[in-house]
């Protein structure tokens, strides 16, 4: 059985004014037991408790607190309903408050419609209500009674009932802006009253709607009325009509649910073959062909009646198609292209100031180009003078090439030879102009890059450069100079290990080659050699200091690398004093 309900207060005034509850569908209060107050919705919170706000949602009740035992199904088809649940125990009462949105007048007629059922635990199959009002949200404060009962309703039994009250309000009700529902009979049940009569808002449209050009079309559901529909177009019926391509969204709600769907309007004109133009096809690659319209039929050039067709080789393609809307026939050629082929030139040399232009240039007005130098021409000058590769990057629609040179420019050589040499006598000295590239003809009439010197004098040689850009000649002065190095032998010392004195070694001006010195006794047995110059000679043999005497020795060494060897013979006397 189905009860109309609304829990608003359908006031009805002798004057024209308007008392409405300001939540008749529990929206500010989420479900829970003993839910807070609101300004909307307030519980009887000293004497008696307060309330639960349970929801019915997927078959199963919530909110209602332990043991509460709900199992009575909404009396209506929506996604989720909402309903105050009383318990009263123990003696005490319960009762929710709502609030209204101006207060009462004395003399003026209001009225409510409820829905209710006994039901959950503590329900005896007999609830019973009690309606107050009150000029605020508690009934009742430290157990004293803050408003004016008005009327009782019930008793309801254990199926959903509906009920109305009207009443006329009186000068105690003067200014009450709350209303109250109390019970101390029964466990039951109030329903949400904006969920009373109405369905579940439904939509399914379809996810494309086809038409041809000129045509129209309906899209919606009157049924949408009832949930305050919106389009994305801004209108706000139910239904629309289209005749235009476009993706259209209708969005409604109620208190029940709230929907939303689309459909995506497409308007055929006559069918095209796409691509529409002529087009260029990179080797290797190939082109597919497609028609668009309303359930095309495609007769292809060669024949064929598949939907796609692809061409891989330049020519001429075309398809008459012909679909709900129209018939159209089509041809369009196809071109080949491929890679950039570009090529910069080998390698090349240039002679000073010398102008060279690089190009890169290919044959397609789309291509584009860029050089390591940053330029983005097809042409650029290299630098003057400045050897460098140069790199070119060439873009089409079918990829990049690359190439690149080298420009060498062959200069005018400077600080061949040195304007002079000074060499020591008696060692080979050469000349090498090996690091400049050319050919080479000496004083001498020698041609190769290198002149070993054989005297001191004036020497020159003509270089060619090999790209024939320059020809150079250049002179040097070679003079001979003594190279000896000053060495000096001291005659004795004395190894007695104060600190003083105590080594000995010859002593040179310059570093030696070759460096070798020997001991020897006076009965001509070698005591002491060393091989390494910065060494002396201790004073020992074997491992022990020798006896006072004069000693023989023998040194060889050379003062250059190349030099002629030099050996020196001599005396040193050892002076062992009082050794420490």
């Amino acid at each position: 059985m189905r009860f109309v309900f609304c829990i608003i207060l359908a006031i009805i005034l002798v004057p024209a004014q308007a008392q409405e509850i300001l939540d008749p569908c529990f929206y500010s209060v989420p479900s829970g037991a003993e839910f807070a107050n609101s300004e909307n919705i307030a519980n009887e919170v000293d004497a008696a408790g307060g309330a639960d706000m349970v929801k019915y949602e997927d078959g199963v009740w919530s909110g209602g607190g332990s043991g509460s035992n709900l199992s009575l199904e909404p009396p209506v088809n929506c996604d989720a309903v909402k309903a105050v649940f009383l318990r009263p125990s123990g003696g005490a009462g319960e009762g929710v408050g709502f609030r209204l949105n101006q207060p009462l007048t004395a003399g003026t007629a209001y009225g409510f419609e409820f829905a209710f059922a006994s039901h959950g635990t503590g329900s005896n199959g007999a609830f019973e209500l009690r309606v107050f009002t009150a000029d605020g949200p508690d009934l009742w404060v430290d157990g004293i009674q803050q408003g004016t009962q008005v009327a009782t309703i019930g008793p309801f039994g254990n199926d959903w009932e509906d009920f109305d009250y009207n009443g006329i309000a009186n000068v105690a009700q003067n200014g009450h802006q709350w209303v109250f529902l109390y019970t101390e009979e029964s466990s039951g049940l109030i329903l949400n009253g904006c969920q009373n009569d109405i369905e579940e808002l439904t939509i399914d449209l379809p996810q494309i709607t086809e038409l041809c050009e000129g045509e129209s079309v309906v899209i919606g559901d009157p049924s949408l009325a009832a949930g305050s529909p919106t389009w994305n177009t801004g209108a706000t019926t139910a239904t629309v009509t289209v005749n235009e391509s476009g993706f259209y969204v209708v969005s409604a709600e109620n208190a029940c649910n709230s929907v939303q769907d689309g459909t995506n309007v497409i308007v055929y004109g006559d069918p095209v073959m796409v691509p529409e133009q002529d087009t260029t096809i990179c080797l290797g690659d190939e082109l597919e062909f497609r028609t668009e319209g309303l359930s095309t039929q495609n007769l292809w050039s060669d024949g064929s009646t598949d939907s796609l067709f692809f061409a891989t080789e330049p020519g001429m393609y075309g398809v008459t198609v012909t679909d709900d809307c129209g018939t159209g026939s089509y041809m369009i050629e196809v071109t080949l292209d491929s890679l950039p082929v570009f090529d910069l030139g080998p390698d090349t040399a240039l002679c000073f100031d010398q102008q060279l232009n690089l190009s890169a240039l290919i044959d397609d007005p789309d291509a584009t180009y860029l050089w390591n130098t940053e330029a983005e021409s097809s042409n650029i000058d290299v630098i003057p003078n400045e050897s460098a590769v140069y790199t070119a990057d060439v873009t089409n629609q079918c990829g990049t090439s690359s190439d690149a040179i080298f420009v060498e420019y062959s200069l005018l050589p400077t600080d061949v030879l040195a304007g002079g040499y000074e060499l020591c006598f008696g060692i080979p000295f050469v000349l090498d102009v090996s690091a400049v590239e050319g050919t080479y003809e000496w004083r001498d009439g020698s041609t190769a890059p290198t002149f070993q010197v054989p005297s001191p004098g004036t020497y020159w040689v003509t270089i060619t450069d090999d790209d024939e850009c320059w020809e150079t000649t250049v002179y040097t002065e070679v003079t001979v100079i003594p190279c000896t190095c000053p060495m000096f032998l001291p005659n004795s010392f004395t190894p007695n290990g104060d600190g003083r004195n105590d080594v000995w070694a010859p002593v040179f001006e310059c570093e030696p080659y070759d460096y070798e010195l020997r001991i020897f006794d006076r009965w001509g047995g070698e005591v002491f050699s060393i091989l390494d110059p910065s060494i002396g000679w201790n004073g020992k043999g074997g491992g022990e200091f020798l006896r006072d005497g004069v000693y023989v020795y023998e040194l060889t060494y050379r003062e250059e690398f190349a030099g002629i060897p030099i050996t020196k013979f001599g005396h040193v006397v050892v002076l062992q004093e009082d050794r420490e």
